[in-house]
């Protein structure tokens, strides 16, 4: 009876000593699965957009000169010949610099250009959500219709044709006093594209940084994700050890019967 008794406990004493069952990886591969989409949520959150504005490519116009952009996007001119400039103004005084007590718009001043694209390119960070209207602050530029417009009201009367409108009718075109309100220098994004989407927003801009933060999160889970060697070698030491202890319970089995 006590022969029978040890033979049917020693299997169980062998799975309950070299942990049988065992969910280690299931854990593994859950925390893996967690920090995977971490990764990736904290890369997409980070990217920005970066628009690009043409100024005088073929004309006395910005091309585009209705662009739409949100808070943390730059906006940047790259300058064609032979001399524009981008100032700031008031919608109701569109080719007079802004002043709207101390705060003043910003300003390029003149950027000449011989040949092709110029060098240098004036970048400015969207810092909130309001309307701003610039102009050409070069010759009779404003006057001809070198205008527009950083998020445009959605809806009543301001919109960019009622400011073009108002342009063509002002007396005179006033340059601002200093530069300010951006830097200008290369650009971030070299040379743009020809086919910028239609708010100025650069497409190689965009898709690099949806490829870097796509191919960051990939990359951390392919590292997070690669199984333990450790955990592959502990488990077929388990497997090993309670074949073992099955082996000798039947062997002792055989020599109590």
């Amino acid at each position: 009876m006590h022969a029978q008794t040890l033979l049917a406990l020693l299997p169980a004493v062998a799975m309950a000593q070299y942990g049988y069952g065992d969910n280690g990886s299931d854990d593994s591969a859950a925390s893996a699965t967690t920090t995977a989409s971490a990764a990736a949520a904290s890369s997409s959150s980070s990217a920005s957009n970066v628009h690009i504005v043409k100024v005088g490519d073929g004309g006395l116009t910005f091309s585009p000169s209705d662009i739409k952009a949100a808070v943390g996007d730059m906006v940047e001119f790259h300058f064609y010949p032979k001399a524009h400039s981008v100032a700031q103004s008031s919608f109701d005084k569109p080719c007079e610099p802004l002043t709207n007590g101390t705060a003043t718009g910003f300003f390029s001043g003149p950027v000449p250009v011989s040949s092709g694209e110029g060098t240098d390119v004036f970048t400015l960070e969207v810092k909130d959500n309001n309307p701003k209207w610039f102009y050409c602050a070069t010759g009779n530029h404003c006057q001809s219709g070198m205008v527009g417009v950083i998020n445009a009201p959605s809806s009543g009367a301001r919109t960019l044709e009622q400011y073009s409108a108002a342009a063509k009718k002002a007396s005179q075109n006033v340059a601002p006093a200093s530069t300010g309100g951006g830097t200008l220098g290369p650009a971030a994004t070299g040379t743009p594209a020809s086919s910028s989407g239609s708010d100025g927003s650069s497409p190689s801009a965009t898709a690099s940084g949806t490829s870097d933060a796509s191919g960051s999160a990939a990359a951390s889970a392919s590292s997070t994700t690669r199984p333990n060697a450790g955990v592959e070698t502990r488990g077929d030491v388990r497997w090993g050890l309670l074949s073992f202890g099955m082996a000798v319970a039947g062997v002792v089995g055989g020599l109590l019967i």
